[in-house]
C-alpha cells in the first residue's frame, strides 16, 4: 500500500490538483517536481506503478490562496478531495505530513 507524503498542511484545502509524474527508477524520496512561480508540490505518494507516481499540486490562483479567484465556485478538472483520499485504500494511518 502507498503512503502520501504530504509537503504542506492540506487539511483546509477544498481540492489539490492530482496529476502524474514519470520516474525512471521508483524512489521512496520525493518526486523530481519544480515548482514554478505559479505551482507547487503539495504532496506525493510514495511507490507508484509503471514508473508513474500521483502528484499533489496547487497553484497561486487556487482557492486556498485566492479565495475570490477564477475558482471561487468551480473546481479544476484535475481536483480531488483530500480528505477523500482516505476512501481510496489509504488509511488514515498511513497520511504523513513532512513538512
Amino acid at each position: 500500500m502507498n503512503k502520501i507524503i504530504w509537503l504542506e498542511d492540506v487539511s483546509n484545502c477544498d481540492y489539490v490538483r492530482e496529476g502524474h509524474i514519470y520516474c525512471r527508477q521508483m524512489r521512496k524520496s520525493k518526486p523530481a517536481f519544480t515548482s514554478t512561480n505559479t505551482s507547487r508540490l503539495v504532496g506525493y505518494e510514495e511507490g507508484g506503478s509503471n514508473g508513474y507516481r500521483k502528484i499533489y499540486t496547487l497553484r497561486d490562483y487556487d482557492r486556498d490562496r485566492d479565495p475570490n479567484g477564477c475558482y471561487k465556485d468551480l473546481r479544476p478538472c484535475e481536483a480531488v478531495d483530500p480528505k477523500t483520499l482516505y476512501g481510496k485504500g489509504i488509511p488514515n494511518s498511513e497520511i504523513i505530513y513532512e513538512g
